[in-house]
């Protein structure tokens, strides 16, 4: 509750000295069956990528806790991803953030205090950023950059409090990054499914309405 006020602080401070451009927002179409179906299909896609690590959450909500939040976070991203891309899209942004991860705290290490913690966080922050609005130039997509950026704190945060309780961090990390791996892939592999299920069924009904004709 405590990081959530600060972040609603931060924001009330950070948007009246950087605001957004005002533009009007573009007048919305109107809603038909077809849209109304496509969203009721994202919703599906995302819940399935979610709900098996939320059971598995419920052994062990501490242990698990990580794995659910990137679950989600992934939940969030194959709402965006079509089945081409979501290799990459899913597990090329996970590999990225292990890396940046590793790189986080080996940075850290040189003066690991909260100030160089708080300044390390300012330095990546602000670089992935630039690539996620394009300030940057990059091949990849905004959403490939969102994921990197949570699936990296969701992996230093915790070697941190591993480090402070007298844990292996390095151990840790292995295990937390083995099962992101495993969640992406499991995740990957739901959307290819789903998306080759629904298309079976857009060939079936498209072949049953020709046959009516």
């Amino acid at each position: 509750m405590i990081a959530i006020a600060v972040a609603v602080v931060c924001q009330w401070v950070v948007y009246p000295l950087l605001p957004e451009e005002n533009v009007p927002p573009p007048k919305p179409p109107e809603p038909n069956k077809s849209q109304s179906l496509q969203s009721s299909w994202l919703a599906a896609r995302a819940t399935m990528t979610v709900f098996p690590v939320f059971l598995l959450g419920l052994t062990d909500p501490m242990f698990y806790a990580a794995i659910i939040m990137k679950s989600v976070a992934l939940g969030q991203q194959t709402s965006e991803t079509n089945a081409r891309n979501a290799g990459w899209e899913l597990l090329g942004s996970t590999f990225m953030a292990g890396i940046f991860a590793i790189l986080f705290w080996f940075c850290l290490k040189l003066t690991p205090n909260l100030w160089m913690f708080t300044l390390w966080t300012l330095a990546f922050i602000t670089w992935m950023s630039a690539k996620f609005y394009g300030i940057l130039p990059s091949r990849f997509s905004p959403s490939f950059w969102q994921n990197v950026i949570v699936t990296l704190f969701i992996l230093v945060g915790p070697a941190v409090a591993d480090s402070a309780n007298g844990k292996d961090p390095y151990r840790a990390f292995a295990v937390r990054l083995s099962l992101f791996v495993g969640v992406t892939l499991y995740a990957w592999l739901s959307l290819v499914f789903l998306e080759w299920l629904r298309e079976r069924q857009l060939r079936k009904h498209d072949f049953m309405t020709l046959e009516t004709n």
